[in-house]
């Protein structure tokens, strides 16, 4: 049922395809018609991604049956999404794997946090983040009066788990909610993340791999022969892996490349 293709520092695509009309006759077709055969249909796809050592992601599938999207308000889409990256977190904690699920801003964050709270807090290894670290200027400024008061108060700022210990830890990212014009802040944090382990890295190469010279460019490249990978981008160890669930990529990149749009290569990107 999923079909995963991609490469080292690109984008993978973890799709769910119904087979219905394959031309193999011995496959069946997958229907993810309820809640339990999405989640346990994503987690396998990621899974293998991760065993796979992919550290980009792109998971989709279409909402279920009973509850489409696109006849309700955004916030059930919204919230749907945070249930979905929630239910793959869960199941990713147990192969030992810490993760923090990104939302567009703190404006998000705060909300998510009042529905899904109990939840979360079921999970040492699950913590929730955003993109930016900011909301809207008027309800960072409200937040900052409650954080004062309740540090009066004696009962500290409760802004959750946010910059905690934990996020230095945080093995895997689970993106969800970003729309077109918040590709650029996606592509700002996952660079920046990259950047800051290849200082910490230096200028050698992580085990297993060899750093060679491509002849007619010149262009360093490097080589994994144990997963058979060749990459210009130069590997690091230990980098999270980035996934990036239901942003509907393929629809919102007709909207790149439009004024006050970031330009189409950042789709691929």
């Amino acid at each position: 049922g999923s079909k995963l293709a991609g490469r080292q520092g690109g984008l993978t695509l973890a799709r769910s395809q119904n087979l219905e009309s394959s031309s193999t006759p011995s496959t069946s077709p997958v229907v993810l018609d309820n809640y339990t055969d999405i989640v346990n249909n994503m987690t396998k796809a990621v899974l293998n991604g991760l065993k796979d050592d992919l550290t980009r992601m792109e998971v989709e599938f279409p909402p279920v049956l009973e509850a489409d999207a696109y006849k309700n308000s955004s916030d059930v889409y919204i919230d749907a999404n945070v249930q979905f990256a929630i239910a793959l977190g869960r199941v990713l904690q147990e192969y030992d794997r810490t993760v923090q699920i990104l939302l567009p801003d703190e404006n998000e964050v705060r909300r998510a946090r009042k529905i899904f709270g109990q939840a979360l807090d079921m999970y040492d290894n699950i913590s929730l983040g955003s993109l930016t670290g900011r909301g809207d200027v008027i309800s960072d400024a409200i937040e900052s009066v409650k954080g004062v008061f309740s540090f009066l108060d004696g009962q500290g700022s409760g802004s959750g788990q946010q910059g905690s210990a934990q996020d230095a830890q945080v093995d895997t990212y689970v993106v969800v909610n970003a729309s077109c014009s918040e590709l650029v802040d996606l592509k700002k944090f996952v660079d920046g993340q990259r950047d800051r382990l290849l200082r910490e890295q230096g200028g050698a190469v992580p085990d297993g791999w060899q750093e060679y010279k491509d002849e007619k460019s010149g262009r360093p490249y490097f080589y994994n022969a144990k997963s058979e990978r060749t990459t210009w981008d130069r590997p690091v160890a230990n980098e999270p892996a980035v996934v990036l669930m239901n942003l509907e990529l393929e629809t919102l990149r007709g909207d790149l490349g439009l004024i006050a749009f970031p330009p189409k290569e950042m789709h691929y990107d």
